[in-house]
């Protein structure tokens, strides 16, 4: 089809016929064409391997954590003071973050802004020490589910690429940015500041514990002290060097891959 394509566009043929139709029509194809067939042919099949490499690179996730079909037994609150933090740890060949998903709703009809973040764990006892990199996630408290949230509600990153230490702790940090309370209705009573609900959120905890995992962190002022339970979340990883590709039919490599080979083998033609 690649070469029909290439033949219409140039609205001529490439070679003078060398030879007539002998029985069982079939031609003869000169030296010169062959040799410029073979080449559009391995360049056509580095293309599709390139194309079904990249492929095969998709759905490889592996999960990190997950605790997500536990029972919840608890909340812990998100604040523009406090932020919560619960601890994963990457694999020997899984250390590429690519997803997170967590039980993370909105209390008291709050708005502004949240973050999620990444810390390593070099604090004091395994604590989280210092974050790494740009913030992963920032979003509207007032995009999130309310309290109570549906049933099977979560807060889902995807597409996310940032590489990590192999066989590394690392903390999900949920950090209120510019979270606003919410004033409630009423008469304005002079000299009375209008009553408000505290502009917070909840992370849902479970007490089922996690192997190898430290538990949940809260930090309320400016020292992480650790915290009963565990916060409810998945992280997903790729393998080491491998991101996350496009649809391979759409994959700019492949394709450029073709089209040099194409603009190749116009340029022997036309010699």
């Amino acid at each position: 089809m690649l070469l029909a394509i290439f033949l219409r566009r140039n609205r001529k043929l490439p070679l003078k016929p060398t030879s007539t139709l002998r029985s069982g029509l079939t031609t003869r194809i000169t030296p010169f064409f062959r040799k410029n067939l073979t080449c559009l042919g391995r360049t056509l099949a580095f293309a599709g391997a390139l194309a079904f490499g990249l492929a095969a690179q998709q759905g490889q996730a592996a999960v990190l954590f997950d605790n997500l079909s536990a029972t919840s037994n608890g909340t812990m609150v998100v604040s523009n003071t406090q932020s919560i933090a619960q601890a994963f740890t990457t694999t020997a060949t899984d250390f590429v973050l690519t997803g997170v998903q967590l039980r993370l709703y909105n209390m008291n009809g709050t708005t502004g802004g949240y973050e999620l973040q990444l810390w390593d764990a070099t604090g004091s006892s395994g604590s989280p020490g210092v974050q790494t990199g740009a913030a992963l996630y920032n979003g509207l408290a007032q995009n999130l589910p309310g309290n109570p949230p549906p049933p099977g509600s979560l807060l889902s990153v995807t597409g996310l690429n940032r590489t990590l230490t192999a066989n590394t702790t690392y903390y999900l940090v949920v950090a209120g940015t510019s979270l606003s309370s919410f004033v409630l209705p009423g008469p304005a009573l002079p000299g009375i500041p209008p009553l408000s609900l505290p502009g917070n959120l909840a992370w849902s905890t479970t007490t089922s514990s996690t192997a190898g995992v430290s538990g949940v962190f809260a930090k309320p002022s400016t020292t992480w002290s650790s915290q009963s339970g565990y916060g409810m979340m998945k992280i997903e990883a790729g393998p080491g060097g491998a991101t996350s590709v496009p649809d391979v039919g759409h994959t700019p490599t492949a394709l450029g891959v073709v089209l040099a080979g194409l603009a190749t083998l116009r340029r022997r033609l036309q010699r």
